[in-house]
């Protein structure tokens, strides 16, 4: 099950301003186990957030509607995880 559901996310590396990392974090982690956010690097507002394939329509719709409050600079989408 748990490889079933790793086959599945997918992750995406953003800039935002570092003062907004909790921020983001405290939101994104509202949405009760969805989504799932890493802080690479506080120093540059580097994030991590780890999605499943169902959900990333409403990460997208989220980070739009935020854009300007986390002062998101730049999205990458990441190979997605494989369960090996």
């Amino acid at each position: 099950m748990r490889d079933q559901i790793l086959d599945r996310l997918e992750r995406y590396r953003l800039y935002i301003d570092s003062r907004a990392v909790c921020v983001l974090r405290s939101i994104l982690e509202g949405y009760d186990n969805i989504f799932v956010v890493t802080t690479i690097d506080r120093r540059v507002g580097l994030v991590e957030i780890q999605a499943t394939s169902g959900s990333i329509e409403d990460l997208s719709l989220i980070l739009g509607s935020l854009k300007t409050e986390i002062g998101l600079r730049s999205t990458l989408e990441l190979d997605k995880y494989a369960s090996h």
